[in-house]
């Protein structure tokens, strides 16, 4: 968990760490290797999804949008649709295939993203505010598949200035404020601080 007031610098820092921003200073580390040396691997394994989804949905159906990744890495269509088919399913996607991604709700366009990514090969994802925009079922639905892809080995970070919809679910959280890192350690540290000292985490 990714977690800090807006504008505290939270979407800035995933896009450091997805190699999307270069105007730094000090170190971005991926998996124990810094950036940019490590952009490569950085983009073969992990997956940036927008705040807006529709400024990253490209293709007019959803299975073409979920297979753009696999198209592009050289399958063909019809072996990029096998490759993608469990992802459309874990997702519930697979009735909606042949649907226009701009005609989904807002959750079923962020979960086309997300099968998008992980059909495309990405081991982590970085998710900017994927509630934005979701009413309470919405939310429910896309964190009980966050905490299933979570639970097949996947790595997530979950940008989002909404603490108590995730918080229970993550296993390591940071607080960002004006830019700098106020934070880092358990959930269950965090829910102590916050008792404590709310204020002083800017939250």
């Amino acid at each position: 968990l990714l977690t800090g007031r807006n504008g505290s610098g939270k979407t800035m820092l995933l896009r450091c760490l997805s190699g999307l921003e270069n105007r730094y200073s000090g170190i971005c580390r991926y998996r124990g290797k810094a950036l940019p040396g490590a952009l490569p691997m950085v983009r073969r394994e992990t997956g940036f999804m927008f705040q807006n989804p529709m400024h990253q949905l490209l293709e007019r159906s959803v299975l073409d949008d979920v297979t753009l990744a696999l198209r592009y890495q050289g399958y063909s269509h019809e072996q990029a649709a096998q490759a993608a088919a469990p992802y459309l399913e874990s997702l519930e996607l697979e009735d909606l295939q042949d649907r226009d991604p701009f005609s989904l709700s807002t959750g079923e366009q962020r979960r086309c993203l997300i099968a998008g990514l992980l059909a495309g090969g990405a081991t982590t994802l970085l998710l900017d505010e994927p509630f934005t925009g979701l009413d309470y079922p919405g939310a429910q639905k896309l964190i009980e598949h966050l905490v299933r892809i979570r639970e097949k080995g996947y790595s997530i970070v979950v940008c989002t200035h909404d603490v108590n919809k995730i918080v229970m679910h993550s296993d390591f959280c940071m607080v960002m404020a004006r830019g700098e890192l106020v934070f880092s350690g358990s959930a269950e540290d965090l829910r102590h601080r916050q008792q404590q000292d709310a204020d002083g985490l800017f939250l």
